[in-house]
């Protein structure tokens, strides 16, 4: 198999720092050097990356009963110097299997997100009011103001139709909440480029805002469980969870990490979505007109298709396997590049282009799609997205009734913020 080269025991782990947050540039270019499939040892770590569609599909096939994911080293330490029980995403083997179905019950299977369709109008239509105010103007905290937005919407879930009344009780918290959770996504990728156990023990500066923001999180998060404790509604997930008798300190487990992981993508793919558009006044135009929903649908998966939340999938096979016929050793760390998959002409045609067109179908398959294995936003398999139906829930009636209200130059200056801030990737 290609690799790429490094140097004796630190490997490729200094080119690696020097990409930072642009990471996913840094492995696209390997892509185009080595070839869609490539071995990399990054330090510690060595990982086989993976841009090849159809071998990308045949990888959550053989995932196994238990499929094993990377979870972060500094995640891992935090929770074992803390001693924090955390939810789906660091659970592993039965007992992961055990609260996914709970889960997959209620937010895949029943998709509580039709049921609570009327509440989830209610927050778009409360995210609208508070930005009109802005109308005209440039949205120099749409950030927040959409962290704010993905908050409200996973309590939604929780609490159910209860929410509409209770929504003014809980501002004050939701909005520390969204300032708290923009803080993780930023530190979190700052801690990742150096090896935690050093950063720790020499008690770094980025490992202690790491801690710092962590611990705000979780803290702030299980106080606005307890606010909203005694308030949900029958129809909302907290009582569903609830009624399923699943001890309190997993509930708050599970509760607890569903907000964490919903605040960050759900929010930042939304920015995505309103750049993109803020660049083309003819989608724009045309969204106004989409009564069915199916542009708004496009939008979304272009938006995720070029800028996906999670920029890489990672698995561990519990056995060997080939990939484009090269072995790859049961245990090793296969990371599956969705921004160069996205982005590769082979599999999308002009993959530059914003074309929220190309997803309108045909009889075999999508009008500007030639891979459709490609597009795994929510990855596949049982350890997908479990929040998927929300996250296209939120977005779709979002993007929709966001882009009604928002008139073109400010949309146009935002833009012109955001691409400054390149905070999203």
């Amino acid at each position: 198999m290609p690799s790429a080269p490094g140097l004796p025991l630190v490997g490729t782990s200094l080119s690696v720092l020097a990409a930072g947050q642009k990471l996913h540039l840094y492995v696209d270019e390997r892509h185009r050097t080595l070839g869609p499939v490539y071995r990399e040892k990054m330090g510690p770590v060595t990982a086989v990356f993976l841009s090849d569609p159809s071998s990308m599909r045949k990888i959550f096939s053989m995932e196994g009963k238990y499929p094993h994911h990377f979870v972060p080293e500094a995640w891992l330490l935090y929770n074992e110097k803390f001693q924090c029980k955390r939810g789906l995403l660091f659970m592993e083997g039965e007992e992961w299997l055990k609260y996914r179905r709970v889960m997959n019950k209620y937010l895949l299977k029943n998709d509580i997100s039709r049921e609570l369709n009327g509440v989830y109008m209610s927050v778009v239509e409360h995210l609208v009011e508070r930005l009109k105010m802005n109308c005209g103007n440039v949205i120099a905290n749409l950030e927040h103001e959409l962290y704010r937005h993905s908050v409200s919407f996973i309590l939604a879930t929780l609490m159910g139709s209860s929410y509409i009344t209770e929504m003014k009780y809980l501002d004050k918290e939701i909005d520390k909440l969204a300032t708290i959770f923009s803080t993780i996504f930023e530190t979190s990728a700052q801690v990742s480029r150096f090896p935690a156990k050093l950063t720790s023990a020499l008690s770094l500066p980025v490992w202690n805002r790491f801690v710092a923001a962590v611990d705000a999180s979780l803290n702030s998060s299980k106080n606005m469980l307890s606010l909203m404790a005694g308030r949900c509604a029958e129809d909302g997930l907290y009582i569903k969870l609830l009624n399923e008798g699943i001890e309190e300190d997993i509930m708050r487990s599970l509760i607890v990490d569903l907000m964490l992981a919903a605040g960050d993508t759900t929010a930042y793919a939304t920015q995505w979505a309103l750049y993109l558009l803020g660049k083309d006044k003819e989608v724009q135009e045309k969204l106004v007109g989409d009564i069915d929903g199916s542009l708004t649908k496009g939008v979304i998966k272009e938006t995720l298709r070029m800028y996906p939340s999670a920029i890489f999938i990672s698995r561990i096979l519990p056995q060997p396997t080939t990939i484009l016929g090269f072995p790859v050793s049961a245990g090793e760390l296969i990371l599956l590049s969705l921004y160069t998959s996205g982005r590769s002409k082979e599999n999308f045609p002009e993959p530059e282009k914003f074309w929220p067109e190309r997803w309108g179908r045909t009889k075999n398959g999508f009008i500007g799609v030639n891979d459709i294995n490609a597009y795994l936003p929510f990855a596949l398999g049982v350890r997908s997205c479990v929040g998927r139906k929300i996250a296209e829930t939120q977005m779709s009636q979002t993007i929709f009734k966001v882009s009604m209200i928002l008139c073109t130059n400010m949309i146009e200056k935002y833009s012109y913020f955001l691409d400054l801030q390149q905070k999203l990737l």
